[in-house]
């Protein structure tokens, strides 16, 4: 049979290997991971070789049963806790646990419909209205509305510390803002989604995303960086009324920190996941793309966590707001289920080794 890749071989372009179907006595090019095409003519800029939309999926699924389990956790917490739901801070913490469900719940919806082509198949408008409307704009919304209600959680937290009043006077004030945020993030939702996320398309557009998505990561950095200023000089305030100790300054300022370590572990969770992203990603080449042609296993798989990790804050919310505060972790052993049978554990665990010790001990 007559071999016409041998007769042909420069049929394919770019590297591309000619191939023959002798049953149908057809040619094609097996085209390199850079370029498609009939004859690999077509340059291709984003990666192929992996299944990029398959793992996104799985990292979604993993992402949303761990914050339903962690934020339920904390919900029963925020909820059941007298101490905590009469509080502005607990007002912000309740709907930023509800805030974290809804933004895992938005980002796997959108992944299976990314990674499962035959849903609007044939219909492409209904895919990218879907997308815009739920990848794009719902879960940026909630992710931004939880970094609003973070930042809100630190600011109210540096200001008890610096007025040195209680919090559960009132809780006007974290509704009135609650409100504000929502009215807010609802308005400047309305124009991507009436333009469905067209950013090429329409120029204003385009700037205005870029305008949004300044002002909701550069306001909260500076509330988090005013909400530090009014802790660091409580501390301040503290050591001038009570006096030092071991007459030194450094000493006892960095145990009034670490006493109150709780207020600073969500911002530097916030700050290193997003910043380790975004230091990879500005230096991405906008043509090809984060996932570039040509991408190494072991490139992919470390762009593909750091981009996992700017969802980390929603997910591990017991961990960044609850566990580094005694006094969320004492009403979380009271009032939680989960609480409870981890002391029972703990008690019972303790009690066994003890036992152990003493009956080792007489044995001697």
């Amino acid at each position: 049979m007559l071999d016409l890749c041998h007769l042909n071989s420069s049929q394919c372009f770019n590297n591309g290997t000619c191939t023959m179907d002798y049953l149908l006595n057809t040619t094609h090019c097996l085209c390199d991971p850079c370029h498609e095409g009939n004859f690999c003519e077509t340059f291709t800029s984003r990666q192929q070789q992996y299944a990029t939309p398959y793992y996104n999926l799985i990292i979604y699924i993993t992402a949303l049963c761990i914050s339903t389990l962690n934020n339920s956790i904390c919900l029963e917490l925020f909820i059941r806790s007298k101490a905590i739901r009469r509080t502005n801070c607990g007002i912000y913490l309740i709907i930023y646990s509800i805030l974290s469900i809804l933004a895992s719940i938005f980002l796997v919806a959108d992944g299976y419909v990314t990674y499962d082509k035959s849903i609007f198949e044939g219909d492409p408008y209904s895919r990218n209205t879907l997308h815009c409307v739920v990848g794009v704009v719902s879960y940026n919304t909630a992710n931004f509305l939880c970094i609003w209600f973070s930042a809100s959680v630190q600011l109210e937290r540096g200001i008890v510390l610096f007025s040195k009043k209680t919090s559960t006077i009132t809780r006007k004030r974290s509704i009135i803002v609650s409100i504000i945020m929502l009215a807010m993030s609802i308005g400047c939702a309305i124009p991507i989604v009436f333009y469905d996320c067209a950013w090429n398309d329409v120029p204003h557009l385009k700037v205005l995303r870029v305008f949004f998505n300044a002002f909701h990561i550069a306001v909260p950095v500076l509330i988090y960086i005013v909400a530090t200023v009014l802790s660091l000089i409580a501390f301040a305030r503290r050591i001038r009324t009570y006096g030092m100790e071991n007459r030194c300054y450094i000493v006892t300022f960095a145990k009034l920190v670490y006493s109150h370590l709780f207020i600073f572990i969500p911002p530097l969770a916030y700050a290193i996941c997003y910043a380790l992203y975004n230091l990879v990603a500005s230096r991405s080449d906008p043509i090809t793309g984060y996932y570039h042609c040509g991408i190494s296993l072991a490139e992919y798989i470390i762009k593909i966590i750091l981009r996992s990790l700017t969802g980390v804050p929603f997910v591990v919310t017991w961990l960044i707001f609850v566990y580094p505060s005694r006094v969320y972790m004492t009403e979380f052993y009271l009032n939680t289920w989960c609480g409870q049978w981890s002391a029972w554990i703990v008690v019972h665990l303790r009690q066994c080794f003890r036992r152990k010790k003493a009956l080792e001990h007489l044995s001697q």
